[in-house]
């Protein structure tokens, strides 16, 4: 399997934009916040992953990945279906 091309990557970033703010503040269905400061490409996979950093003490200014249909998965909890991560407003 060859990679995707630049044009590909290119659109696939461009369109994780879209569905993810970078700047914004997102809270974790557990509790933490975190703001997403950027995507890069999983050079494994040729998905795109979210760049997130925490806010929260203890683990202030770690930034963490996580691929990008992974950030916007919902997850089962007590309290029902929620979105792995919710956009703070």
């Amino acid at each position: 399997m060859g990679h995707k091309n630049d044009e590909e990557l290119r659109r696939d970033l461009s369109e994780a934009q879209v569905r993810v703010q970078i700047g914004g503040r997102y809270r974790h269905y557990k509790g933490q916040a975190y703001t997403v400061v950027g995507f890069t490409v999983i050079e494994a996979t040729d998905g795109i992953g979210v760049l997130y950093q925490a806010d929260y003490t203890g683990l202030e200014g770690i930034v963490f990945l996580r691929p990008l249909q992974e950030f916007l998965s919902s997850v089962d909890t007590d309290e029902g279906r929620v979105p792995r991560f919710a956009l703070v407003p």
